[in-house]
C-alpha cells in the first residue's frame, strides 16, 4: 500500500497533541524520509481516505489505514519502503526498535541517531548516520568503506576533510631562486625577485657544511663557507681604505690638487705627506691640507707643515665627511724665502665607510 506522505503532513498540523517531526531529504528518493518522536499514537485520531503512520511511545511504528484503527506496522503495509535494522536484514514486521529507516527509490538513505558506531547497509542502498563521536558519516550504496563528512561545529571549526585541505594534499608550487611575498587560499607561494639584500644583526648562526652562513652586526659582515672557520668580510670599525697619493705639483702657491667625488659618508683617520726632496732656508715652509671642497674648509685636524728635517709625516684623527662632499689635497699656506723649494711631494688619506 502506498503511503500517501502528503496527507501525512495535513494531519500531523491539525493534530493537537502530535509532538514535532523532522522531515530530512537526503538524495533523489522516492518518498521522503521521516524521524519521529515517540508519542501516544491513539492520541492521534484517524481520518478516512487517508494512511497515517506515527512512532508509539511503546517504541513500535504504526499505521492507521483509513481510520481502522492503529496497527503495528508490517511489511506488506509499505509496498514502497523497505524497515531494516541497518545489518542486512531486508525488513522487520511487528516492533521496531532500531532507530533507522532506510526507503526505497532512486537513492534510499538512512539516518542513523544516538551517536554509533555505523554499520553497512544492505546492498543496493545508502546510509547517512552519526558515527562514533558524532561524526556524520556516508556509507555508500556500494559497500565501500564509511567516509566522514566535513562538518563545522558551533565555534566554527572544521572538521574531517574541507576544500582547503584537499587543495593543499599535496605540496603547493614553491618559490624558486626567489622569495614568498604571500601565499595564495591554494597554498601556492607568491613570489618576488630581490633587488636588494637585508641581513638581519643576528649573533654568528655556526658554521655548516655544504652552506654558506651568511650573518651581520652593527659593525661587520661575516660568514662560514662550506663549513670552515669564521671569515670577516668587512668591519666597519676597523677595515681601513685610502685615497692618493695625490701629487703636489707646486708649494709655492695657494692650489688644489685632485678630487674625489665621495660616494658614500666616510670618516678620515689619517693625512701621510711624503716629501722626495726637501726644502730649506724657508722663512715660511708650506702646510699641506685634506680639504672638504664642498664645505669650503680644510678637514678638521689634517693639516701637516713641511719641514727641511723629515721626508714622512703624517698624523691621525676621526672627522666624517659626508656622502657626496668633494675632497682634495690643498696647500693652505705657502712656502716663501727657501733656498731650496721642496720637490716629488705626496699626499694620502686614510679613511673608513661610515
Amino acid at each position: 500500500m502506498k503511503i500517501r506522505m502528503v496527507a501525512l503532513f495535513l494531519l500531523l498540523a491539525l493534530a493537537l497533541q502530535a509532538q514535532q517531526t523532522q522531515t530530512t531529504t537526503l538524495g533523489p528518493v522516492k518518498t521522503p524520509l521521516m524521524i519521529f518522536k515517540q508519542q501516544t499514537c491513539a492520541s492521534i485520531a484517524g481520518v478516512a481516505s487517508l494512511t497515517l503512520m506515527c512512532y508509539d511511545i511503546s517504541g513500535t511504528i504504526e499505521v492507521n489505514i483509513n481510520n481502522t484503527g492503529w496497527v503495528a506496522l508490517s511489511s506488506s503495509a509499505c509496498s514502497n519502503c523497505v524497515v531494516t535494522d541497518g545489518s542486512g536484514n531486508a525488513t522487520i514486521a511487528g516492533d521496531f526498535t532500531a532507530l533507522e529507516l532506510i526507503l526505497s527509490g532512486l537513492g534510499p538513505l538512512d539516518i542513523t541517531s544516538p551517536c554509533n558506531t555505523v554499520s553497512a547497509p544492505p546492498g543496493g542502498f545508502g546510509l547517512f548516520g552519526m558515527g562514533v563521536g558524532c561524526v556524520p558519516v556516508i556509507y555508500p550504496s556500494t559497500l565501500a568503506a564509511v567516509t566522514p563528512v566535513a562538518y563545522q561545529d558551533g565555534f566554527g571549526n572544521v572538521y574531517q576533510n574541507a576544500n582547503t585541505a584537499t587543495a593543499l594534499a599535496a605540496t603547493p608550487a614553491q618559490c624558486s631562486g626567489q622569495y614568498a611575498t604571500g601565499v595564495q587560499a591554494n597554498g601556492t607561494a607568491n613570489c618576488s625577485t630581490s633587488t636588494y639584500v637585508l641581513i638581519p644583526t643576528i649573533t654568528d648562526p655556526g658554521a655548516t657544511a655544504s652552506y654558506l652562513s651568511l650573518f651581520g652586526t652593527t659593525t661587520q659582515i661575516q660568514a662560514h663557507v662550506n663549513g670552515g672557520a669564521l671569515v670577516t668580510l668587512l668591519r666597519k670599525d676597523t677595515a681601513f681604505a685610502t685615497w692618493g697619493p695625490c701629487p703636489i705639483a707646486v708649494t709655492t702657491g695657494i692650489t688644489q690638487f685632485c678630487s674625489w667625488t665621495i660616494p658614500a659618508g666616510i670618516t678620515v683617520t689619517g693625512l701621510d705627506v711624503w716629501v722626495n726632496g726637501l726644502p730649506s732656508g724657508c722663512s715660511t715652509y708650506a702646510v699641506i691640507q685634506a680639504q672638504d671642497q664642498t664645505a669650503g674648509a680644510a678637514i678638521s685636524g689634517f693639516t701637516l707643515t713641511l719641514s727641511a728635517s723629515s721626508s714622512q709625516l703624517s698624523t691621525t684623527g676621526s672627522t666624517a665627511v659626508p656622502s657626496g662632499h668633494v675632497i682634495t689635497f690643498k696647500v693652505g699656506t705657502a712656502a716663501a724665502g727657501c733656498s731650496s723649494n721642496a720637490s716629488n711631494v705626496t699626499a694620502t688619506i686614510t679613511y673608513q665607510i661610515t
